[in-house]
């Protein structure tokens, strides 16, 4: 549901683009794009999520970590312009 508030700001607010901090951000944003709300979508990859969730047990649910990977590689692949230090 939150890919639905996030479209209702983006139609009210017409920005064209969103800075994403993070895979899920990125994620929603890009749907927003492919539905002609944003023209834009910068991935913020600041952290390594993945890397983290499996190192450190941040999540401590397989199927979830097993998911952020994929998630991960589709923001870095898929988002038009990436940050990162």
């Amino acid at each position: 549901w939150n890919t639905g508030i996030l479209a209702m700001a983006a139609s009210g607010l017409r920005p064209t683009g969103i800075i994403c901090r993070g895979p899920f951000a990125t994620a929603m944003a890009v749907r927003m794009r492919d539905r002609g709300v944003v023209r834009k979508v910068c991935f913020d990859g600041r952290g390594a999520y993945a890397a983290e969730w499996e190192e450190y047990r941040i999540i401590d649910d397989e199927a979830l970590i097993a998911q952020v990977r994929p998630l991960e590689q589709e923001a870095v692949l898929k988002s038009d312009l990436r940050i990162a230090v």
